[in-house]
């Protein structure tokens, strides 16, 4: 890692030059998958309307962005590409239909499971539409 910075002064033509030096110096850290999206497994549907489910991994920091609908409780919806999983299990709780509150369990196998809803009854045309970050590491 850099352990001093170069000051860029992006008015001078060659500003790229200093900055390119110092993103190789985090090596890993800068990695940037890009967005793309996610198949949904189990029958799970995205919810257009919200957007598609995608992921994105910059380092080792992961983000999915959930737009899932056809909800099945205590089903896998996702499968993370490989070297995407958490290092361990994390359940997480994501925002939904009219605000309410669902269960994502993200498991270091890798499968995204719906847990459920956390308070009230279950709806058909419930739907999760949310963000979850963690590190792979």
């Amino acid at each position: 890692m850099a352990n001093a910075y170069t000051k860029i002064n992006s008015g001078q033509s060659n500003w790229t030059d200093p900055l390119n030096l110092m993103l190789a110096a985090y090596g890993k850290a800068t990695d940037d998958t890009g967005w793309f999206d996610l198949p949904l497994i189990n029958g799970f549907e995205n919810r257009e309307n919200l957007g598609i489910t995608k992921i994105r991994k910059v380092g080792d920091l992961v983000e999915l962005q959930l737009s899932v609908t056809n909800l099945t409780v205590n089903t896998d919806f996702l499968k993370l590409p490989v070297g995407f999983a958490p290092k361990s299990y994390i359940p997480t709780i994501v925002r939904g239909t009219w605000g309410n509150v669902f269960i994502i369990d993200v498991k270091n196998n890798g499968t995204v499971t719906f847990g459920g809803k956390t308070t009230g009854t279950f709806a058909a045309d419930d739907y999760i539409g949310d963000d979850i970050v963690w590190f792979t590491n």
